[in-house]
């Protein structure tokens, strides 16, 4: 059998939701970073690890992690 060599996986995730204001996009990948919001109570357990971790470890494979968003229309 023969080996196959994988350079690169690209996932893309996309939603519909409010989307992140440019001031609080630099929170993101912050340790215990959080957006809070005051229309509406976005993700009120979180404690701001998740990105972080899963930036260390896409890092640690050599890879990274980022995201593009608009405000109104989605992320």
């Amino acid at each position: 059998m023969d080996s196959i060599d994988y350079d690169r996986v690209k996932i893309t995730v996309s939603d519909n939701g409010q989307g992140i204001k440019k001031k609080d996009q630099g929170k993101l990948f912050k340790m215990f970073g959080s957006i809070k919001n005051a229309e509406k109570n976005i993700n009120p357990n979180g404690i701001g690890l998740g990105l972080v971790i899963s930036q260390l470890i896409a890092e640690k494979f050599g890879g990274e992690i980022s995201f593009k968003s608009k405000f109104g229309v989605g992320t």
